[in-house]
């Protein structure tokens, strides 16, 4: 027998290698709908609540709702409560959209808890 038949040979006696089962559960998409229904419904009871402790604190002040005012959560130590730069631009821009009105706030944030849960879900 040839060294290329022997070859050939060694090449037909490797079995195929099955691919492995599809993982079985539940569907993705299904769950993080299931969570983000659930977590709607844990904080439904406030979704029309007024502020609350230090809301007001955090709302963007009067002197800070204008785009200079942005300039200053950014660059101005003591422009805002805590200097947490990121979480004031949320708040003004959030100001921005609605106001004073809790309820845009209060949407918001049960966005940001119910994706926080699907990742730990998922």
């Amino acid at each position: 027998m040839s060294e290329r038949s022997r070859s050939k040979a060694r090449v037909a006696a490797v079995a195929p290698v099955a691919a492995a089962p599809a993982a079985s559960g539940p569907n993705p998409w299904l769950m993080g709908g299931l969570v983000l229904a659930l977590t709607f419904l844990a904080y439904l009871p406030c979704i029309h609540g007024a502020a609350l402790w230090d809301d007001d604190g955090h709302v963007t002040k009067v002197n800070l709702r204008s785009l200079q005012g942005l300039g200053q959560i950014w660059f101005q130590l003591g422009a805002s409560q805590q200097y947490y730069p990121m979480l004031h631009s949320a708040f003004w821009l959030e100001h921005r959209l609605w106001g004073d009105a809790t309820l845009g706030y209060h949407l918001v944030n049960i966005f940001l808890h119910a994706a926080s849960a699907c990742l730990l879900v998922g």
